[in-house]
């Protein structure tokens, strides 16, 4: 059995940084203040102390190309709001909407033992679709889990339903990262498979 960890990639999340069953953007984190996605490491590297301004004005260049680069800003801003760019801060907050899940990928697999966890960052399109989906980690597993599980994520991925990250209303391609933490059948529990707006539901696979 398993429950997904919706969790914020990379940027992050949807919820981006995460449930019981959740998605990343990202990967990305909502923030009572508005988004607060995660920045790539290469970017978030590039922006440390007083790079911070230079980036936040990076990233009004790169809203301001034709045509936008999106997902380049949604870097860079995190990247300064984390340098205490207060104007980066805002702009996250006022101009961008993190994706949400509407239907997660379901996973059906079970650990040798105890708890083990996959991770899998995916591309997330303008569409809302996931696409490109790859294992980045993963923790107590074993016998063959994580190929099982990286197989039914290849058949399932395309069946996920998400209503896009937007800046200024328009859709944009992003990243989210899916965490599914699966419990062996000897640990008691619900049969959790899915989320759907953060609740999770009975197994259901797709």
């Amino acid at each position: 059995m398993f429950r997904s960890l919706l969790r914020a990639p990379p940027a992050l999340l949807i919820v981006p940084a995460l449930l019981a069953a959740s998605c990343s953007s990202a990967p990305p984190v909502p923030a009572a203040t508005g988004w607060r996605p995660t920045p790539s490491t290469e970017i978030a590297d590039r922006c440390r102390g007083d790079a911070a301004q230079g980036c936040y004005q990076d990233a009004l260049k790169a809203l301001a190309a034709e045509p936008m680069q999106a997902l380049l800003a949604q870097n860079l801003l995190a990247a300064a709001c984390d340098g205490d760019v207060q104007a980066a801060c805002e702009a996250l907050a006022t101009r961008f909407r993190p994706p949400s899940a509407l239907r997660v990928p379901s996973i059906s697999a079970s650990p040798p033992y105890g708890t083990a966890v996959v991770e899998f960052t995916c591309r997330l399109t303008a569409d809302g679709l996931l696409e490109g989906c790859e294992r980045t980690r993963s923790a107590n597993t074993g016998r063959g889990l994580d190929e099982a599980v990286e197989k039914q994520m290849a058949t399932r991925q395309g069946l996920a339903n998400y209503r896009p990250a937007t800046v200024d209303g328009k859709p944009y391609t992003t990243e989210v990262r899916l965490v599914y933490v699966m419990y062996s059948e000897s640990i008691a529990g619900p049969n959790i498979a899915a989320v759907n707006d953060g609740r999770p539901t009975r197994r259901n696979p797709y």
